[in-house]
C-alpha cells in the first residue's frame, strides 16, 4: 500500500514521524512524506503524491508550524476519496467543523 504522511511537527517531535514510517515500511507499505513549505512546486508535488496514495495520514501537534498545510492536504485526500487518518494532539484547538467528523 502507498501511504502519504503529512505532518506538522517541531524538530524535537520528528522521531514520531520516523517511528510511524518505520512501522509502516515493516508491514511492506511504501511511505512518502510531504514538504511543508510555501513553495507552489513542492505543494503540487505533495498533491500529486497524495493522488497516488492508498492512505493519507496527517499528524498535527500544538508546536507544529504547518498545521494549515496538513489540513489542506487532508481535505484534498478526502476530496479524492482516499482513506485518511487525521491525528491531532489533544492540546490543539480545532475548528468546530472538524470535530467528530464521521467522514
Amino acid at each position: 500500500m502507498k501511504v502519504f504522511i503529512s505532518y506538522s511537527l517541531n524538530d524535537v517531535e520528528q522521531y514520531i514521524l520516523s517511528i510511524l514510517a518505520k512501522r509502516l515500511k515493516e508491514q511492506g507499505d511504501v511511505v512518502s512524506t510531504g514538504y511543508n513549505t510555501i513553495s507552489t512546486f513542492q505543494n503540487n508535488q505533495n498533491l500529486s503524491q497524495i493522488n497516488n496514495s492508498n492512505l493519507f495520514i496527517g499528524l498535527i501537534t500544538a508546536s507544529g508550524n504547518a498545521n494549515n498545510n496538513v489540513i489542506i492536504e487532508w481535505q484534498h485526500a478526502r476530496g479524492r476519496k482516499i482513506p485518511s487518518l487525521l491525528l491531532i494532539e489533544e492540546t490543539v484547538s480545532i475548528a468546530p467543523q472538524y470535530k467528530n467528523d464521521p467522514n
